[in-house]
């Protein structure tokens, strides 16, 4: 999450939530960490902030021809939404 909401959820680790100016920088560790570490049709699940944030994660992945792909994603309202990404078919 940007790093500007962070305050709304005090139990959270900040290491955790704090996602930088635009909300995505933990994202983008997890990604680079998941395509040096999934194995051909391996899977992962990431907690987004929102669907606008799942779309911007959508569009850098086309963008950096990434090994990652958009599979699946489920809003949970104020809770956020669940994303999950897949490597290319084993």
């Amino acid at each position: 999450m940007p790093r500007s909401e962070t305050e709304r959820y005090p139990d959270d680790p900040l290491v955790a939530i704090d996602g930088g100016a635009d909300g995505l920088d933990v994202v983008q560790a997890c990604l680079r960490a998941s395509e040096r570490h999934l194995v051909p049709g391996g899977s992962m699940v990431l907690q987004l902030g929102s669907s606008d944030q799942a779309i911007q994660v959508r569009d850098r992945l086309r963008a950096t021809e990434s090994m990652l792909s958009a599979q699946e994603v489920r809003s949970f309202g104020t809770h956020g939404v669940l994303m999950r990404l897949t490597t290319g078919a084993a």
